[in-house]
């Protein structure tokens, strides 16, 4: 992470408790850190560390994930991947259900969609097997 992304975060963070009205008084007690110490987080003179950004987000009452996914343009940019290219069963069909995460859950999410479409359109299994018929060689 860059030294650019660092500053972003901080500022961001910043704004987004100056903008929640939280005293600092309450914030520098929920982040564990001394008296008077808030603006040393934010001028990176404190390292700013995970339990700092978890205990922001608990007191703004938001996601975690949010307090990074609005900064860190620079890192962003130069990503290639995203998490679930390695742990796709993160992501969340359309009906709320998780992806497969094995390749008979996969195929059984296939064959159901496969038949729900032909039960759609009215083609489902009433129509016999193309082959030989009966009794011919």
């Amino acid at each position: 992470m860059s030294e650019q992304d660092l500053r972003e975060i901080r500022a961001f963070l910043k704004e987004a408790l100056q903008a929640s009205g939280k005293k600092g008084r309450v914030l520098e007690r929920a982040l564990g850190i001394g008296t008077g110490r808030l603006q040393s987080l934010f001028d990176g003179s404190l390292d700013l560390r995970v339990r700092h950004l978890l205990a922001i987000a608990d007191v703004l009452n938001i996601p975690p994930g949010d307090l990074l996914a609005f900064t860190c343009r620079e890192t962003s940019a130069n990503a290639k991947y995203r998490i679930t290219d390695w742990l796709p069963h993160l992501l969340q069909r359309e009906d709320g259900k998780a992806m497969p995460k094995t390749l008979d859950q996969l195929k059984e999410l296939i064959r159901a969609t496969v038949h729900e479409e032909l039960d759609e359109r009215g083609l489902s299994g009433e129509t016999k097997p193309r082959g030989r018929k009966s009794g011919t060689r």
